[in-house]
């Protein structure tokens, strides 16, 4: 039986392990904060999403000239260009290229291929890119459409470096320690129990947005699972009676309502979110049943084997990303970003 009594000399143990935290968090990430003093020089002008070879800003696309335009596989684009001595440079951001090829590039009119969904040139305006204007277009929450709003860079960096470093020298020799003791059938046994347990986050938001058919869904599958399922560690509802899983959380629901991601964040330890899904993530907490396992010390027992299990399982994802992936931090960006909107808009 699990103490619902909290030590009282335990919160020395916390404080040092606290100081021990922020000492590391420090230290891993000082190599990444250079830029800190130095923020990166915006053109807010040219900001955008790009197709092959042209640069989309608010519904126009504008033709960037002797700039190499290709896509990364991530939803991003390599921009290759040449300086004056023919030295080649790649990157991956539109406001580090030199101002001077892109204030060279004039607007283009374009349509859309309905077959293939890519820009198609129509016509060639006489004014350069400084003189074109316009409102630009916006959601709801204020930020470009189709991109992420993120000013704290910086800082998002520094955070994904030390992730980063986690991952590697912890998170994942331990994952692959466990995955040799482990067959995978039992580790994903364990993964559905643990999904299993989370019914409460599923099912709340599912009635919250207003989706009584996915509610039902959910109460179906605790209860088929929890019984049938030898208390969740098979997922009998999809086996047995092809009852699929649904995956709803309080950031869906805030968005749901029309509530847009604010600014991007990539935070220690739990990794890419938004303000709006940092308040989802507080707001399943409350519905979390782990939460309320105590003392402290057996709730952080629990989530760090349940992560160490599901990386097990996922082990080469990651790193496949970075493999193909010029910037790593971007391509996790626009990842994150890309299914959180797919997951509202279902």
């Amino acid at each position: 039986m699990l103490s619902l009594q909290f030590v009282g000399k335990e919160s020395i143990n916390v404080r040092k392990i606290f100081v021990a935290f922020v000492c590391s968090v420090l230290w891993i990430i000082q190599p990444a904060v250079s830029s800190f003093g130095q923020p990166p020089e915006f053109l807010s002008d040219l900001k955008a999403t790009s197709f092959e070879g042209q640069t989309k800003r608010f519904g126009q696309f504008y033709l960037v000239p002797d700039v190499d335009v290709t896509s990364d596989g991530f939803g991003g684009y390599f921009y290759s260009y040449k300086d004056k001595r023919g030295n080649k440079t790649t990157t991956n951001r539109l406001d580090s290229l030199p101002k001077g090829l892109l204030t060279a590039g004039k607007p283009v009119q374009v349509a859309f291929n309905d077959a293939t969904g890519m820009p198609v040139r129509v016509a060639e305006s006489q004014t350069s890119q400084h003189e074109v204007s316009g409102p630009s277009t916006h959601d709801e929450s204020g930020e470009l459409e189709g991109e992420i709003y993120d000013p704290i860079e910086p800082v998002n960096r520094a955070f994904f470096h030390f992730n980063d470093k986690l991952y590697f020298w912890v998170l994942k020799p331990i994952a692959t320690g466990y995955e040799k003791v482990f067959p995978e059938p039992l580790r994903v046994s364990v993964r559905n129990f643990f999904h299993n347990i989370l019914m409460p986050v599923r099912a709340i938001n599912c009635l919250l947005q207003g989706k009584i058919e996915g509610f039902g869904t959910e109460i179906t599958r605790f209860i088929v699972n929890s019984t049938i399922g030898i208390c969740g560690f098979s997922d009998a509802a999809k086996t047995a009676f092809n009852i699929e899983k649904r995956d709803e959380d309080f950031g869906q629901t805030l968005g749901f309502y029309g509530l847009g991601p604010g600014i991007y964040i990539n935070w220690p330890l739990l990794g890419p979110s938004s303000i709006r899904d940092t308040f989802g993530i507080v707001g399943d907490g409350f519905l979390n049943p782990v939460n309320y396992v105590e003392p402290a010390k057996y709730c952080i027992a629990i989530k760090a084997y349940d992560q160490i299990n599901k990386t097990s399982l996922s082990l080469g994802q990651y790193e496949a990303l970075k493999k193909a992936a010029f910037d790593p931090y971007i391509s996790l960006r626009e990842a994150y970003y890309e299914n959180r909107r797919y997951k509202i808009r279902e």
